[in-house]
């Protein structure tokens, strides 16, 4: 039976992943707008009798239920769509929603009216060796369906348009998908519509005409309604300077990533109905914030490519304003933006020079803005901001001691701007991020009262934040890394049960946060952290069960950051190398020694597998890199490799050798151990002797000091008289 013989309510259900929902919206207006050339409406295909529009388009679905049934309303929407259009991209691939979309409208027995849009990723990537995680089709698509909705070995090859670069381009893409959809040729569209395009130019060139006869008589109405206008535009850009600050300032503590999203394309859409070249200066900087704005937000979901082009298009931009007005604050403000996210994109993605080049460039912009305007706290907390990224790519690199003094500053700038207006919460949680990051410096040197006594400062702001306002995000986050840096304080004085019940509440915080918003990948990326960290305290207190659960959960967490997008170092070479080290740790503990040692192998070599910049230039993949090849050592030894776990140990050293780093207990505690597996006492002396002053007090340290002095005192015994 033709498909047009059954009587649909849809002419097509749209299956995408909420990641992908940009480009769903963009084909859902594509199609409906559509209009089909007026020599084939009313003819017949397989498909049935050809309509002048392709509407109604099934996308929006209500929220999806947690079972495994689609639900209701989805199910009937499916039965009554005479086609599915299926967004394909890695994030669909992995997506359980979309491919029980395709199994259930594969059960309808309407296989052949499934039709693909290719935005992302590769066609059967499965197949390639190291690049499933480029699949963008799901395993319904790739696979026939029974009748019971279970996918038989049989492949198949969907019908795919395709948007990537180079492939069809976003014109060709929805000819091809509305060519499927009618059961016409391709070629046959592409000719219609070149001939509609032909006729449009000369009906314009016609009206063209027509117009410059009308042009004197319209003169003088023109000028009567352009005062109109003005006032029209005046109000709707003062709604946009109001969604742009006001309203985003009271959306982003509470972590709306929905509504910050629509702030953003609601503000684009307005300036792309305007000419572009009428727009004054005032005009296209808020249209380069509202750029910033939804930059922003492609960054925290993940979506590192979309927020980088973004940002770079802001930057070309606000740049050019500036260079037309280089002495007004305003321009120089919004650059500094655009040059400040092009580096945190770069700094996300282990690209630490491209970082460091733009946040020394937005450093000299806010020293511009306070040279102009002293007075003004705004352009005073841009130093501070400026001295805290520049701080935090050296605590990056290892460099915590030089870190240190451009968090003093930061923090010098931010305390006196909270204390001047109290009663602003946004300047009270700066100052607690420049506590928690001088904190940070402190630490890694060694200064761990002093980094407590920040800590403890910066939780005291928090309260005193959420005690006004309990569903202030921002203030939730800082709470959650402030409580897992105090267990890490604790830990690093050998109170390990204190350490596990800050972890706790932490965890929790977490798993609120996520909650809350699920496609933030903060939260997600905190959540990994925090996960990995409970579980290691859980391990050195022998609880293998929770520090299980604990591993388990970060490497899922971890697993979800990198499908998202896996160009950023931290997501593949800490998330996922801590969480499976913790999983070889147990596997030792339990005495399955090859198991250990198989999964610490699995984590070097994903290290080894990034650039030599991303591995040297990140201090914490320096030290996963470390504690993973100490662990290989010691399984090959237990395992009585004794030349293998010598070369194990040997890189251990080279890794994280004195001239490469000075400073960090965790890591001195791994390069000490290395030391002593060796007979290499003389080189660990100096490090044990440094945290021992310092009143380091970790499980791991204290074995190793043990470790350390009793060697010690065995080679100052005297040795037996000769006879």
């Amino acid at each position: 039976m033709a498909t047009g013989a059954i009587r649909f309510r849809y002419r097509a259900f749209v299956s995408y992943s909420h990641r992908d929902e940009t480009w769903a919206r963009w084909l859902h207006k594509a199609i409906e707008t559509y209009r089909v050339p007026s020599r084939l409406v009313g003819t017949t295909t397989a498909a049935g009798v050809i309509p002048r529009r392709l509407a109604p388009i099934f996308r929006d679905r209500d929220e999806l239920p947690s079972a495994t049934d689609l639900g209701g309303k989805v199910d009937e929407a499916l039965a009554a769509s005479a086609n599915l259009i299926v967004i394909c991209s890695p994030a669909a691939a992995t997506s359980r929603w979309v491919d029980a979309e395709v199994r259930a409208y594969k059960r309808l027995g309407r296989a052949d009216r499934i039709f693909c849009l290719i935005v992302d990723g590769e066609p059967d990537a499965t197949d390639i060796d190291g690049r499933a995680n480029e699949e963008c089709f799901c395993s319904a698509l790739r696979f026939g369906v029974d009748t019971n909705g279970n996918t038989t070995r049989e492949r198949t090859e969907p019908i795919a348009a395709d948007v990537r670069p180079g492939k069809d381009g976003k014109a060709n893409a929805r000819l091809k998908l509305i060519a499927g959809l009618l059961d016409v040729g391709f070629d046959t569209l592409k000719q219609r519509e070149q001939q509609r395009r032909n006729r449009k130019w000369a009906l314009l060139a016609a009206a063209s005409f027509a117009g410059m006869l009308l042009t004197g008589g319209l003169s003088v109405y023109a000028l009567r309604a352009r005062s109109e206008a003005i006032a029209q535009r005046g109000e709707a850009e003062g709604l946009i300077e109001f969604m742009l600050g006001d309203l985003r300032k009271k959306l982003e503590p509470v972590g709306r990533l929905d509504a910050l999203d629509s702030v953003g394309e609601r503000a684009l859409k307005y300036y792309a109905a305007q000419d572009a070249g009428a727009l004054d200066a005032d005009s296209l900087g808020r249209r380069a914030r509202a750029l910033h704005l939804i930059g922003e937000v492609d960054n925290t979901r993940g979506n590192l490519d979309h927020a980088l082009e973004v940002f770079e298009e802001a930057s070309h931009s606000t740049g050019e304003l500036l260079s037309r007005a280089p002495n007004d604050g305003q321009r120089i403000f919004d650059h500094a933006q655009s040059v400040y996210w092009v580096g945190a994109v770069a700094f996300q993605r282990g690209q630490n020079d491209v970082a460091e080049k733009s946040f020394e460039e937005y450093k000299v912009l806010a020293e511009r803005l306070v040279a102009i305007d002293p007075g003004k706290p705004e352009w005073q907390a841009e130093v501070g901001y400026a001295y805290t990224n520049l701080g935090t790519l050296l605590v990056k690199e290892g460099r915590s001691a030089e870190a240190a003094p451009a968090f003093e500053r930061s923090l010098a700038i931010s305390s006196a701007l909270a204390k001047a207006t109290p009663d602003d919460a946004g300047l009270q949680l700066e100052e607690a991020q420049s506590r928690a990051w001088l904190a940070d410096a402190r630490e890694k040197v060694g200064s761990f009262d002093a980094a407590r006594e920040q800590r403890m400062a910066e939780l005291a702001i928090y309260a005193s934040v959420l005690a006004t306002d309990a569903n202030n995000n921002d203030a939730r986050r800082g709470e959650l890394v402030a409580r897992s840096a105090l267990a890490r304080l604790s830990a690093a004085k050998g109170r390990l049960p204190e350490a596990l019940e800050q972890l706790r509440i932490a965890t929790t915080l977490a798993d609120s946060l996520m909650k809350t918003e699920p496609d933030n990948t903060l939260w997600t990326d905190i959540g990994a952290d925090v996960n990995a960290f409970y579980g290691e305290v859980a391990f050195r207190l022998t609880d293998p069960k929770l520090a299980g659960e604990a591993a388990a959960r970060s490497c899922t967490l971890a697993h979800d950051l990198v499908k998202r997008d896996a160009s950023v170092v931290r997501w593949r070479g800490f998330h996922l190398s801590r969480c499976q080290s913790l999983q070889a740790a147990l596997a030792a503990q339990a005495g399955n020694h090859a198991a250990a040692l198989e999964r610490s192998r699995e984590v070097v070599a994903r290290i080894d597998a990034l650039k030599p910049a991303d591995r040297e230039g990140d201090q914490p993949i320096r030290w996963q890199l470390a504690a993973a090849l100490l662990a290989i050592g010691d399984e090959c030894r237990a395992m009585q490799r004794t030349d293998d776990a010598r070369e194990a140990w040997g890189r251990v050293v080279a890794v994280l050798g004195p001239e490469q780093q000075r400073e960090d207990a965790a890591m001195q505690t791994i390069l000490a151990t290395a030391l002593l597996r060796l007979g290499r006492a003389d080189e660990a002396a100096p490090i044990v002797a440094k945290w021992e002053h310092a009143g380091y007090a970790h499980p791991d340290f204290i074995a190793i000091k043990t470790e350390y002095h009793a060697a010690t005192v065995a080679d100052q015994r005297p040795s037996s008289p000769r006879h």
